[in-house]
């Protein structure tokens, strides 16, 4: 079961959903009711007001709150004025879930959402009202000084920002102010440009270029120079004379052969329904264009995913092949749950794998899940390092760089383990065979598995690799399991020549077992009665033939041993499913035999069920089931 963990306490969150209205105050009518009756309406709600000094919360009778998840995304202005309020910057409020009171409004409330909080506690937990800055402004007109600092309680000001976006009235604010640097967006005009003292709408445009005053004021270098007075002047004389100015005639020329009005409007309308015409026509052809290129697009990203799947399945990579579970298990004797699970154990250390005569130290081509997927997919099928070199484009070197990598890495991990059993967990996972042959005191078993090698030149190597059990030159390997299928021990590869029980004697196996008084079971050719009393240890083997017939007693015996050491074999049995164990080694690769059995031994112990009876362990005290007591993996 996982536990999920949040940053902080749920009961630190506001109530969202039903209690939260969409809009900007975003008032809980359930919290303020609950306030009103000095309780919660939940045990988990807990809230208190955002501000620094404030200590208005959940439990302060009479108090209305609001949310803050609008002032977050609103203009500058009103983050400055709830910010100011708070006492706190902008980084240290949660607008998403914290809230303000209504004790921070003179009125009680917050009427609407241009309402601006006004009230600010202190540290002593007094109220004052916070200063809040004053807009300057100025009005934009060449021929005027008003300013917010003019004393005159009947003007106005008008935001120019009003009228930025129409050019017409644009053009004629620009005749009366008479400034080429002005900003529509941020300036303002006074009402003293109108001569009714106001602007009644939009549409009502301003009249007068100054005020009769301006041209009356002194002279100055910097507010009011010599120019602006004459100029003022002037406007002021063109207002007064009026319509007693003649207006200039505007003479007008007619020629019989100028065409007319009309003509000219048609001729336009023709060169316009031409144009229209040959645009048209263009339009066409690119949408033509445009449907031609979407099916020559479609074909491709239909040719492109026919490629990429053919490259995926002729490409010999984990990534590929893991797409085809029935082919990864064929090329390399383990399904992808297992290759994955043993890749996992062993990805920890790959910093320590080393591949021999390497001269480069530059990122590898292969990734290292598909180097172990090539390395087990020789073990499997034998193949030469050169067809696996084809398969994944690589050179024979390099496959042959890996191959030895992985197995000696592989093998030095896997010795690393101590699978020796603990006191008393054979016996009680001991299968049901052993107490009806009457051998339930084994912990035990081992035997030897030979492999055929090139027959070397020098004759005293021959002498000692030659094996007169297989007549051939062979390497020899001890393989020790417990009753219920665990692996003990898998030995270094010896000569052929050596025998059973100095194998024995020089791996040490015997040292593994802790249970005193124990019972070793092995094959006949096992002579190591001796070596076993030595450690405290039982050994039992199958009775040897001295006469011409076996006595009946040694026939049943025989038959007891043999069926219980059929586990033994069927172990390594499993092990030579990977083909090179059958395979004859060439002589100048021999050193890696005993690599590549210790790594098929233990991956056979890691992620096969164990080999024991089918009707599973039982001990003498209790009953339980096979699948619940034999582990599937002693890697730890």
């Amino acid at each position: 079961m996982f536990c999920v963990r949040f940053p902080r306490p749920l009961r630190d969150f506001i109530p969202r959903g039903d209690l939260a209205l969409p809009d900007f105050c975003g008032l809980f009518p359930q919290i303020k009711m609950a306030a009103r009756d000095g309780k919660t309406a939940r045990a988990g709600w807990r809230w208190s007001c955002a501000s620094k000094y404030c200590k208005n919360s959940w439990k302060t009778p009479n108090v209305e709150y609001y949310t803050l998840t609008k002032v977050g995304s609103a203009p500058k202005t009103v983050q400055d004025a709830y910010l100011e309020v708070l006492g706190k910057r902008k980084e240290d409020v949660n607008f998403k879930k914290q809230v303000i009171c209504s004790k921070h409004w003179s009125c009680g409330k917050r009427l609407n959402l241009d309402d601006f909080p006004s009230i600010k506690f202190t540290e002593s937990g007094s109220q004052v009202s916070p200063k809040v800055k004053q807009e300057h402004w100025h009005c934009a007109a060449t021929l005027c000084t008003n300013s917010w600092r003019t004393k005159n309680k009947n003007l106005k000001y008008y935001r120019l920002k009003e009228i930025a976006d129409c050019p017409e009235k644009r053009r004629e604010y620009n005749k009366i102010l008479k400034n080429k640097g002005i900003n529509f967006k941020r300036d303002f005009i006074c009402s003293a440009h109108w001569s009714k003292g106001e602007r009644k709408n939009l549409n009502d445009l301003p009249d007068l270029p100054c005020a009769p005053e301006f041209a009356e004021r002194k002279v100055t270098n910097k507010t009011t120079p010599v120019s602006k007075i004459k100029c003022a002047k002037r406007c002021i004389q063109r207002k007064s004379e009026g319509s007693n100015v003649k207006k200039r005639r505007v003479l007008s020329y007619s020629s019989c052969n100028e065409p007319s009005n009309t003509e000219i409007l048609q001729k336009e309308i023709d060169d316009l329904k031409e144009k229209l015409r040959t645009k048209t026509i263009e339009v066409n052809q690119l949408s033509d264009l445009v449907n031609n290129l979407q099916l020559q697009n479609e074909t491709y990203q239909s040719q492109l995913k026919q490629f990429v799947y053919t490259s995926e399945k002729t490409t010999f990579s984990y990534k590929c092949l893991k797409k085809n579970p029935k082919q990864f298990f064929y090329m390399t004797g383990l399904s992808v749950e297992d290759f994955d699970c043993l890749f996992a154990c062993v990805e920890p250390y790959l910093p320590a794998i080393m591949y021999p005569d390497c001269k480069t130290h530059q990122q590898r081509k292969l990734t290292k899940r598909t180097e172990l997927m090539c390395f087990m997919t020789v073990c499997r099928h034998t193949l030469h390092l050169g067809i696996v070199g084809y398969m994944t484009g690589t050179s024979v070197s390099t496959q042959s760089r890996i191959f030895t990598a992985w197995a000696v890495f592989l093998s030095t991990l896997f010795d690393q383990l101590d699978l020796s059993p603990c006191p008393g967990e054979v016996l009680s996972l001991l299968p049901l065979d052993f107490y009806a042959s009457g051998f339930q005191d084994t912990v035990l078993l081992g035997d030897c598995t030979e492999n055929w090698i090139a027959s070397p030149e020098n004759f005293d190597i021959s002498n000692a690799t030659f094996s007169t059990y297989k007549n051939h030159d062979t390497g020899k390997t001890g393989i020790w399991i417990t009753p219920f299928g665990s692996l003990v021990m898998c030995t270094d590869t010896y000569a052929g020549s050596v025998t059973d029980n100095d194998l024995t004697a020089d791996c040490g196996v015997l040292d593994m077992i802790q249970d005193k008084g124990a019972t070793v079971l092995t094959d006949k050719g096992f002579g190591i009665e001796d070596l076993c009393h030595a450690k405290g240890l039982c050994h039992n083997r199958p009775p040897m033939k001295f006469d011409a017939q076996y006595e009946e007693t040694d026939i049943a015996k025989n038959f007891d041993v043999a069926t219980l050491r059929i586990y033994n074999e069927n172990y390594i049995g499993r092990m030579r499913d990977w083909s090179i164990l059958n395979a004859c080694w060439p002589k100048n690769r021999i050193d890696l035999l005993g690599c590549v059995y210790k790594v098929l031994a233990n991956v056979v112990n890691m992620l096969f069920h164990p080999i024991c009876a089918k009707d599973a362990t039982k001990s003498k005290s209790r009953e339980v089931s096979h699948d619940a007591t034999v582990p599937l993996s002693f890697f730890i």
